[in-house]
């Protein structure tokens, strides 16, 4: 039986597990829903909220809340037709919606419009919802909520993408985990709702998964991050099992793919201790996918992967809402671009009472993608070589992240908020902090910043178990040419040193990014209990920075000392954990 068909989750959700997850979505929708009219993703809101500075965090506001209310309307609807109405209007309210994409992704500013055949994530996400709806509820929907679907996915999703060979990586242009998100909506647009035209397609949507991949190294690195790591990986793991389910063909030509097979590895390995991902580029280094409560992925990556994705062997279906401080009901396991169908899908491919796999003691050398990941006792500690082109960037090459207590105490310092200026050319400006290399833990050399660009690279010189060097000095538009960090660890202490060796003298500042307010010791600083003092008692300042985060504003603080106009020469920290 196909898992996505109406009666594979009718059946589930007639079982005991089912009918607790419907009684807790009834009492969620009642209180938060019910009689209370539809949140409205106007015009207004579009032009006004995106178009000015591609404002993602305000709209997402309003967004949610849409997406929430279909999730939960997906499952009630399959329980108990009294719903279908309602789960009506809400498609009724997306298929009405100006705009499916981000309009700073489809913006041209020249033209001073937009390009309305743009698919992006946000496509992608009302695609999937839409057509899943319509394949797996197509025999209770009305026909002309039927014909209305099958309109705007054909003006908005089919067109664009058949019109444009060059869509979602075949041209070299992108393989992020965009590239597998992009493609596993657009799939599901053809897999629910236009399945005759799939084989003229099924080529492509293939190629671009692989283009996803060519932005692994073979030995499964992700320089997206490991939160990154899983939007891809998840994403790729919807589109293989959804098309083999509806399909019956084979998808082993992926799964089997070397870089699938070390990436599952390196999705292992990239969970940190205290629940915290690998946080290069972009990714949001708090506590990442703890529980399986944000179903959708999970799903997939255990139906394709089995045993291979080690992440988590249960799933808690308990307390999709619950209530704040306040006494607020508020939702805890649905979230934005969510599809309620998986969470009915989890039951049956999970057990109850899931708990993450906590992160294993070891060290774990990524060489091709210049990735350094330690686990100890005390702490959690990471450190990259790699270039400044990576799948979204940031300047870093030779930073670290230490993480102990549960507290990010020298963190990598997350991203911008997603917004125009941080796609746009004052990315690595210090006007945006979070991608330049003056908001990570790395050297200022002669006055300047690490610069964007592959040939902008570190080379790792040396790497085992409780040691890693990286010469840094092809990060920077200088003359240097042997600058080298190495990070030595033991059960309590990392040491970092930097060595100079130069023909010429250059000014150098060695810089630190602490996640808590510092406390001044002699020679360096207290944060949170973990002590850094520089060896040779550099002159130091610690300065507060506030920006912009990609969900919620954040503080850091930049801990400088000044090693002066040097030629060579060695100078060593201490950071004591505990």
């Amino acid at each position: 039986m196909n898992a996505y068909s109406y009666d594979n989750l009718k059946r589930i959700l007639s079982t005991a597990r089912g009918q607790r997850l419907v009684s807790q979505i009834k009492e969620g929708y009642r209180e938060l829903f019910e009689g209370k009219p539809i949140e409205r993703a106007t015009y207004a809101d579009f032009m006004y909220i995106f178009e000015k500075n591609g404002d993602t965090r305000t709209y997402d506001i309003i967004d949610t809340q849409r997406t929430i209310r279909f999730a939960c309307l997906q499952i009630l609807a399959l329980d108990d037709d009294k719903y279908i109405g309602d789960l009506e209007e809400m498609i009724a309210e997306f298929c009405e919606q100006y705009a499916w994409f981000s309009s700073y992704h489809g913006r041209n500013d020249a033209a001073q419009t937009f390009n309305y055949y743009q698919i992006d994530l946000d496509t992608a996400s009302v695609s999937m919802r839409l057509s899943m709806t319509y394949g797996i509820m197509k025999d209770k929907l009305r026909n002309d909520i039927k014909i209305r679907i099958r309109r705007e996915l054909e003006r908005r999703v089919i067109r664009p993408f058949e019109n444009d060979p060059s869509m979602f990586g075949l041209d070299g242009g992108c393989n992020s985990n965009w590239v597998t998100t992009q493609t596993a909506g657009v799939t599901a647009a053809y897999l629910y709702v236009f399945p005759e035209r799939l084989p003229q397609v099924k080529d492509r949507l293939f190629a671009s998964i692989r283009a996803f991949l060519t932005g692994l190294t073979d030995d499964g690195y992700s320089s997206e991050g490991r939160g990154y790591w899983f939007a891809g990986f998840a994403s790729m793991s919807n589109f293989l099992d959804q098309y083999a389910q509806n399909t019956g063909e084979d998808i082993t030509c992926i799964t089997k793919d070397i870089r699938v097979v070390n990436g599952l590895k390196f999705g292992r390995y990239a969970m940190l201790k205290y629940g915290i991902g690998l946080p290069f580029a972009d990714h949001q280094d708090g506590v990442a996918d703890k529980t399986t409560k944000s179903a959708g992925g999970n799903v997939q990556m255990r139906r394709v992967f089995g045993d291979d994705y080690a992440m988590f062997s249960t799933y808690d279906g308990n307390d999709i809402f619950v209530r704040d401080e306040n006494g607020k009901l508020v939702s805890e396991g649905l979230h934005r671009g969510d599809i309620g169908y998986f969470h009915i899908l989890a039951l049956d491919t999970f057990e109850e009472y899931a708990v993450a796999e906590e992160a294993k003691n070891g060290t774990y050398i990524f060489p091709l993608g210049g990735a350094y990941i330690a686990n100890r006792d005390k702490y959690s500690f990471v450190a990259k070589g790699g270039h400044n082109a990576e799948n979204h960037n940031h300047n870093d090459i030779g930073t670290f992240a230490l993480f102990a207590d549960g507290k990010r105490i020298f963190p990598d310092v997350r991203s911008h908020k997603y917004d125009a200026i941080y796609f746009g050319p004052q990315r690595y400006s210090e006007e945006v902090f979070a991608a330049g290399s003056m908001g990570h833990s790395v050297p200022i050399v002669d006055g300047k910043y690490q610069m964007p660009g592959k040939d902008y690279r570190g080379v790792i010189t040396d790497s085992s178990d409780d040691a890693f060097e990286v010469n840094i000095s092809g990060a920077y538009d200088t003359e240097i040419i042997s600058l080298k960090v190495r990070y030595e660890l033991s059960e309590d202490t990392i040491k970092v040193k930097y060595t100079i060796d130069e023909p010429k003298t250059h000014t150098l500042k060695l810089r630190f990014i602490a996640g808590y307010e510092p406390k001044n010791i002699e020679n360096g600083f207290d944060v949170c209990g973990v002590k850094l003092v520089s060896v040779q008692g550099l002159p130091c300042e610690a300065k507060r920075v506030d920006y912009l985060g990609h969900h919620v504003d954040v503080t850091v603080y930049t801990l400088d000392f000044d090693a002066g106009s040097v030629k060579n020469g060695e100078f060593t920290f201490e950071i004591k954990i505990g």
